[in-house]
């Protein structure tokens, strides 16, 4: 039983040391008493050690998390501009070499950018993978709910997820035009907007992967899983939730795309909670990516790109009772613990808040009861809701 991941704990607490009789000795001779070392009491329940990382050392941890997954890619797109500007230097034009929103429209840089994607999302996806194992252990899995998660959970997830966008959208434009927040572009550099351009200018499948499973699989496990571990299991679900939210905004260090991205975590970790599947967030993660990077290719996906300040105010309202109903069907149907049998003395259970998966031979399992028949309906009507303010908006543009 290791010090922080199993405590089997006694379904009824032992009498005091005072109450419990001494068996007596053969002959009914009188039983001789210890001697009193002054030693402290041993306690049944060993005290759990908090699972790292706290709020400093996760700080410290997306600092090297940036240095190391964006320095590779860096190094790759400077040696491709380089090499083209000395090998065919009218692909390069030295204008464009001090303006980066010149440079990033050139097919070098199109190229540099494909290949520094690319060799990021793969050390983002190594690197994360290792500094877990190495830190949470090699029963990770398991600790952080890497699991296939049920049916019905995955149904309530896909089915918030066209509210998810629309919400993160209008979020994104609030925090841009009316709040101010700075993008990159203001300083000169590539924004979120500039950077869309280019991923449409990828062959898709290709685009899919970097930008949409890449960023899904590698950031989901750094944040949801590594950092959202630590920091819920040290300061309970709801702040743990809303510093590993910040720490996802963090390590997309564009201010304006770092907040909106920061208000989607809390949803996503709110998926990752109540389903204790990483899977999910994972799903809806490499959904909303990929949705960038097909728009532009598929004509029904253009009124994506509609501004948000020209949908109606009734589309928006229905996207909330969309969301609203599906988080509540998701609490209600939530995954939890339960002992294989029920009146069993020892009862497993986590030594602190999070997804963690009861061990094998813990005599306990995890249930996902399904939400109630009233509930699912209110789902259901959601979505048609939705779809109908929907339709009737885009029956009249």
């Amino acid at each position: 039983m290791s010090e922080n991941e199993r405590q089997f704990l006694p379904a009824t607490p032992p009498p005091p040391s005072s109450e419990v009789q001494s068996a007596p000795n053969v002959g009914d001779a009188p039983s001789a008493s210890p001697p009193d070392l002054g030693l402290p009491q041993r306690s049944l329940v060993q005290k759990p050690r908090w699972p790292h990382p706290n709020l400093i050392w996760s700080f410290l941890w997306c600092l090297l998390f940036i240095i190391v997954t964006q320095t590779p890619g860096a190094i790759a797109a400077l040696v491709v501009v380089g090499g083209a500007a000395i090998l065919k230097p009218e692909t390069v034009p030295l204008e464009s070499l001090s303006t980066p929103s010149k440079l990033i429209q050139s097919e070098t840089m199109n190229v540099a950018l494909g290949l520094a994607f690319f060799i990021t999302e793969i050390v983002v996806i190594g690197f994360s993978l290792l500094v877990i194992r190495l830190v949470v252990g090699s029963e990770w899995r398991r600790l952080l709910g890497l699991r296939k998660p049920g049916l019905r959970h995955t149904l309530l997830a896909l089915a918030s997820f066209p509210a998810l966008v629309l919400l993160g959208n209008i979020a994104y434009d609030i925090l841009r035009k009316f709040l101010h927040v700075p993008s990159l572009a203001d300083f000169g550099l590539s924004g979120m907007e500039e950077m869309v351009q280019v991923f449409s200018k990828w062959q898709w499948t290709f685009a899919v992967v970097v930008i949409g499973m890449g960023p899904g699989i590698g950031e989901e496990l750094w944040c949801r899983g590594f950092l959202g571990r630590g920091l819920v299991g040290n300061y309970g679900i709801v702040l743990g939730v809303l510093f590993s939210s910040f720490f996802f905004g963090l390590i997309h260090v564009d201010p304006c795309q770092g907040a909106m991205a920061m208000l989607m975590g809390i949803w996503l970790h709110f998926v990752y909670l109540t389903t204790k599947s990483l899977w999910l967030p994972m799903l809806l993660h490499a959904l909303n990516n990929s949705l960038a990077v097909l728009d532009t290719r598929i004509p029904q996906l253009a009124v994506i790109e509609t501004s948000p300040s020209d949908i109606p105010i009734i589309v928006y309202m229905a996207a909330l009772l969309l969301l609203a109903s599906t988080a509540y069907a998701l609490y209600q149907s939530r995954a939890r613990l339960a002992p294989n049998i029920s009146d069993q003395l020892l009862r497993w259970r986590p030594a602190f808040a999070g997804v963690e998966h009861p061990p094998d031979g813990s005599g306990m399992h995890l249930v996902r009861p399904g939400p109630s028949l009233a509930v699912a309906a209110s789902v259901g009507g959601a979505l048609a809701l939705f779809a109908a303010a929907c339709g009737v908006w885009l029956a009249g543009r």
